[in-house]
């Protein structure tokens, strides 16, 4: 059997097990860990087949398919855990969840929750130039703290 046919034979199994646990892909996923599957020549994310074989096409092409149990990143196909959801519901649920990749999670982060706030009460004492310096971000970087449009949540 090629993994091709594995992976449809899986998927295709989904739809008939009514199990509240996660059922996790075990097939080829992509950067951010989701399910993905060759259908026709062309990767689809396994969760959106899953979702609309169990709620029906979605409401937009705007909609994506959400995860209630915030497993997604770990490629959980289970159609008890799929719903359609406007990007910005979908957002919410990850911040809900906690896979968010926000502030200190996010690998790329060079602040912590204390420079950013010791950059915001320095806030006209220094100037947004020195502040970058002290802390080896950029200029921008201190611009984006200090009107929250950066590290916002805090």
């Amino acid at each position: 059997m090629t993994r091709r046919y594995a992976a449809r034979q899986f998927l295709e199994s989904t739809f008939t097990q009514f199990v509240d646990a996660c059922i996790l892909w075990p097939f080829a996923r992509e950067s951010q860990g989701r399910a993905t599957i060759r259908i026709d020549g062309r990767s689809v994310l396994a969760h959106r087949i899953v979702c609309e074989r169990f709620n029906g096409k979605p409401p937009s092409s705007a909609h994506e398919a959400a995860h209630s149990c915030g497993n997604g990143h770990l490629a959980c196909i289970s159609g008890h855990h799929l719903r359609w959801a406007t990007k910005k519901e979908n957002e919410a649920d990850k911040l809900l969840h906690g896979t968010i990749l926000y502030g200190e999670r996010n690998g790329s982060a060079r602040l912590d929750k204390d420079s950013v706030r010791l950059i915001r009460q320095l806030a006209g004492v220094k100037k947004q130039r020195e502040l970058a310096e002290q802390f080896g971000v950029a200029q921008t970087t201190i611009s984006f703290v200090l009107r929250e449009k950066t590290w916002n949540k805090l």
